[in-house]
């Protein structure tokens, strides 16, 4: 396919990029590009990265923190995305305080894998949130999952806590079912998100338009 205008586009994207940025994309790509197939896999960022690696996908579109200390590949950023934690209104910390640590790991967490540098601030014990890989150092959520609908119905009916950037948390908050915790001060939970692909593989035209759409939008 690279090299080629015609063909499938397949895309890895994380969570907050599908929910974002991705929609209106791919619409416009579609009015402008016919002829073309997309093809769309929703992975958490990790899994995106694997997905790079092995050929299976030709541009990620999710956390490029860890993708961009990897010399395999090459890595644009898109934006610095602000992500707060939520739970359901009336949960026993929907209290008006920032949570603490130790808030935290009374509860499990839902949603994607946490980077080392975001869970090395709970020194090495998450609790009920979820597990810190002993080799990767990564934080394991105690349930895994990068649907955003999920997500949320999982916080609604449950104790659970989850975590939801900016302008999808105004929307959720104005349902009156999910509020965001405390303050929402969070400054540890800033992902840098953005493109990766393999550094030794051109990008084909139409990947190369997706890019610049992405960032028009």
């Amino acid at each position: 396919f690279y090299g080629d205008e015609i063909g499938t586009l397949t895309l890895g994207a994380g969570l907050y990029s599908t929910e974002l940025w991705l929609g209106k994309t791919i619409a416009k790509l579609m009015l402008e590009n016919p002829q073309q197939n997309f093809e769309i896999m929703q992975r958490d960022w990790l899994k995106v990265m694997q997905m790079v690696k092995e050929n299976r996908i030709d541009v990620g579109l999710s956390s490029i923190f860890h993708a961009a200390m990897d010399p395999a590949f090459k890595t644009e950023l898109l934006k610095e995305v602000r992500v707060h934690f939520i739970c359901r209104a009336g949960h026993p910390l929907d209290n008006g305080r920032d949570p603490t640590m130790d808030d935290l790991r009374r509860y499990p967490y839902v949603g994607v894998v946490m980077s080392k540098r975001q869970a090395d601030h709970f020194g090495g014990n998450a609790g009920k949130f979820g597990e810190i890989d002993p080799q990767s150092g990564m934080l394991v959520p105690a349930f895994e999952t990068a649907s955003v609908a999920v997500i949320n119905q999982i916080v609604i009916d449950t104790d659970a806590i989850g975590l939801a950037p900016e302008p999808l948390l105004k929307n959720m908050i104005a349902q009156g079912k999910i509020v965001g915790l405390g303050r929402m001060h969070t400054p540890w939970l800033l992902s840098p998100v953005g493109f990766v692909y393999l550094r030794d593989r051109p990008l084909a035209p139409i990947t190369r338009t997706f890019i610049e759409m992405v960032r028009a939008v």
